[in-house]
């Protein structure tokens, strides 16, 4: 019997599916907290689409709000992963009704958006969720001109 005249290749499944953008954000976090340092979570937090609530001002623009986060008066931008993250996050503030939110790229969230807000301001990220973590104004964050040194707050409490 002669060949079929074709030949191809067959993938046969590892059984891991490739993450979402969603759960690659979740494990660099989950990293970051761990102790491995944050340089792999702002990578993939830079190469991610993530959401934030927002709310209408006088004139119908969508605008964010921040929260104070404890006594010092640190303001945090909540910011999620997925969709599911901010569904959870509303409904533990009791929020009932339709939700407005936004989409960005983290780049665009660290580069463009963090300028516009008050100085200091960090990004809350899956405020709900295991892998929450609290990423600071540093340089190697956001961009040099908002930046928070290390060693400048430090050498604020010498006093």
């Amino acid at each position: 019997m002669r060949g079929a005249g074709w030949s191809g290749t067959l993938p046969i499944p590892s059984g891991q599916k490739t993450p979402t953008p969603a759960e690659e954000l979740a494990r660099a976090a989950l990293e970051l907290r761990q102790g491995r340092g944050h340089q792999g979570l702002v990578e993939v937090l830079r190469g991610s689409e993530v959401f934030v609530e927002t709310e209408h001002d006088e004139h119908g623009s969508p605008v964010v709000t921040t929260m104070a986060d404890g006594p010092d008066g640190v303001r945090c931008l909540p910011v999620f992963s997925s969709q599911r993250w901010l569904a959870e996050y509303l409904l533990r503030r009791g929020h009932t009704g339709p939700a407005h939110y936004g989409t960005l790229s983290g780049a665009e969230l660290l580069d463009e958006m963090l300028p516009q807000l008050p100085p200091g301001t960090c990004v809350l990220l899956d405020p709900t969720a295991e892998h929450t973590v609290v990423l600071p104004p540093l340089p190697g964050v956001v961009p040099a001109e908002i930046a928070v040194s290390l060693e400048r707050a430090e050498g604020d409490d010498d006093g």
